[in-house]
């Protein structure tokens, strides 16, 4: 993974966060700020796909949830209150179910590459499975164990399960 990338959203983390060792949650209390933040990127896609926000604010602290469709395909968009970052999964039975979509999958189809090309044209990076998965040195736990970047961006805690599993 590229280094000052893994700067630049460590430096996004520990702000949102206010520190790596020590974090706190402040910043989850302010997801209108947030849906208003994303209003422009959410009313482009709307133009083209449907869109229906799904965030469970007792559940979904770490970012906004949308469920996007067009005709029978369908994803999930998540997006970090962290930053400008989000995470596309496909949902679509009949293609690839819970796959991650990002500039690096090995297969996109034609809305996937329109759905990057909105997201990516408002400011917001779509993180690929192996980022998602990277470690950081944020303690989400009791047991003092790091988060990856998946639960630093949209879970705010360590879970034992993730969405593309």
């Amino acid at each position: 993974m590229d280094d000052r990338f893994i700067g630049e959203i460590l430096t996004a983390i520990e702000h949102a966060y206010g520190s790596c060792d020590h974090p706190t949650y402040f910043f989850t209390w302010h997801p209108l700020f947030s849906m208003r933040l994303y209003k422009d990127l959410i009313t482009a896609i709307s133009e083209e796909f449907e869109v229906v926000e799904d965030c469970d604010w007792e559940f979904d602290r770490g970012g906004v949830c949308y469920y996007i469709t067009k005709g029978v395909d369908a994803w999930q968009l998540r997006i970090s209150l962290v930053g400008p970052y989000a995470l596309l999964m496909r949902t679509s039975d009949h293609i690839d179910p819970d796959e991650v979509v990002s500039q690096t999958s090995p297969i996109l189809y034609h809305d996937d590459r329109r759905l990057l090309e909105l997201i990516s044209i408002h400011g917001v990076r779509v993180l690929s499975t192996a980022e998602l998965n990277y470690q950081i040195p944020l303690r989400l736990s009791v047991d003092g164990s790091n988060a990856c970047l998946f639960h630093a961006l949209f879970a705010y805690e360590i879970t034992d399960w993730f969405p593309w599993e």
